[in-house]
């Protein structure tokens, strides 16, 4: 008969005791890269609002058709380095991709280009207003995911109406 095997399970370690107030211990201080994480978050915010007021003013029609061209492709920018940050992707490679094909619409005036840079604005926004949201837990967070979808998804469906004006 052979010996019994030895376990290799340990205890977890305790943790390290809270400091004189009771409370956990201070962390370090936040590095460089959430001050530029909270930056990009703020840019692509101002962004977002910009090209919302913009499409606003296209679609009364009180400016030229370039003023609508101009929101809807900052939406679908916008909206391409949201979803691509939230997936884990490339922002700046898909954006910069993003601008140069919405310029190309713009400048090209295709009918055509411009039925397909509609459809791909209407996915785009959809996408993302799926993805911006996270389960929720509770009423007030599903409440707070559903006006997070609707408003991604409305600004999306303005900015494929907007692209769409001539």
């Amino acid at each position: 008969m052979s010996p019994p095997a030895q376990s290799t399970w340990r205890a977890a370690e305790p943790e390290a005791p809270p400091d004189a107030e009771g409370g956990p211990e201070p962390g370090p201080e936040p590095p460089a890269t959430d001050r530029r994480h909270r930056l990009g978050v703020v840019a692509w915010l101002l962004v977002v609002l910009a090209s919302v007021g913009v499409l606003v003013l296209g679609l009364a029609g009180h400016v030229g058709t370039w003023v609508a061209d101009v929101g809807a492709v900052a939406a679908s920018t916008a909206y391409t380095w949201g979803l691509a940050a939230r997936t884990g992707g490339r922002p700046v490679l898909f954006s910069v991709f993003t601008l140069a094909l919405g310029g190309l619409v713009v400048l090209l005036d295709s009918d055509s280009l411009r039925s397909g840079a509609a459809v791909v604005t209407a996915v785009l926004a959809a996408v993302f207003a799926v993805m911006a949201t996270v389960p929720a837990v509770h009423m007030a967070g599903a409440v707070r995911a559903v006006v997070v979808a609707l408003v991604i998804a409305a600004q999306g469906a303005a900015s494929q109406s907007c692209g769409s004006i001539r």
